[in-house]
């Protein structure tokens, strides 16, 4: 089913505040600063102990339901007592300490206050919306589900500093004009 699982914290949680204190002090001698400084701000949230994260796109895309803006899963899910905070590998990443068994729980709660259409009779959508929810999810904002990154305005993943930023193109490709295709050199070259 998988590979090697890391259960252990793979954070220090000493070393990212210090890091960014040490970016804070100059900012100017650090080039990608807002990129550096946004991923040590992710881990400085981020759940240590929690191993593992959810995607509740990916999850709604199971019920075929369209997915409840991440601050009201959030705020489910610290209304139900658990602890829960973003990742800094996905943008759509949950870690939370609840079992699976809640999270499909707030999920069944939100289809129920907005209908889907019946998915087909052997998926696993419809055995997952087949069961009761166990947990009455309250959807009601809750203080802890923001992040304070994000009430400090800090960008959770900037953008990159300019167009055509990072990797290029293989050697003798060209950048393709607006709406033109990419000319391949190797049907250029039989």
């Amino acid at each position: 089913m998988a590979g090697p699982l890391w259960s252990d914290p793979i954070h220090d949680p000493a070393i990212a505040p210090a890091l960014r204190r040490m970016l804070e002090a100059d900012t100017s001698a650090f080039p990608g600063y807002e990129k550096v400084h946004a991923l040590l701000v992710a881990v400085e949230e981020e759940l240590n102990d929690v191993p593992l994260y959810t995607n509740s796109h990916h999850a709604c895309s199971v019920l075929k339901c369209t997915p409840p803006p991440t601050v009201l899963i959030r705020s489910a899910l610290v209304n139900a007592g658990y602890r829960v905070s973003s990742t800094h590998a996905n943008p759509l990443g949950l870690k939370t300490d609840a079992p699976p068994g809640v999270m499909w729980d707030i999920l069944r709660c939100w289809v129920r206050d907005h209908p889907v259409k019946k998915p087909g009779e052997d998926t696993p959508g419809n055995r997952i919306l087949g069961k009761q929810p166990q947990l009455e999810a309250n959807f009601a904002r809750a203080r802890a589900a923001f992040s304070k990154a994000k009430e400090d305005g800090v960008v959770r993943f900037p953008g990159n500093p300019e167009a055509y930023w990072g990797p290029k193109m293989r050697h003798g490709r060209t950048v393709p004009e607006q709406g033109a295709a990419v000319k391949d050199d190797k049907k250029r070259k039989r």
